[in-house]
């Protein structure tokens, strides 16, 4: 994992303390010219999620992970959201 996104996980992983009342959204991405868009897509988000959780003790009740085969590049996005 790149450095910066070391740094991204770490600051994400901080805030979910100061988000009580909401979770965090774990989406993975597949760019367009990838085959299995949507597996890779679910596999980077279970990987990043897997990180936040064994890495930075966050609690897996607080994460929820999606993935999208949606052309948006190999990525994965972190945003807080409420969720019922």
């Amino acid at each position: 994992m790149a450095p910066e996104a070391e740094k991204l996980l770490a600051t994400a992983a901080a805030a979910v303390p100061t988000h009580p009342l909401e979770n965090l959204r774990v989406t993975g991405h597949s760019a367009a010219s990838e085959a299995n868009g949507e597996a890779l897509a679910g596999q980077r988000a279970k990987m990043v999620a897997g990180i936040l959780v064994n890495r930075y003790q966050v609690d897996s009740k607080r994460i929820f992970m999606s993935s999208a085969a949606s052309g948006a590049g190999s990525k994965v996005d972190l945003t807080f959201a409420r969720t019922e």
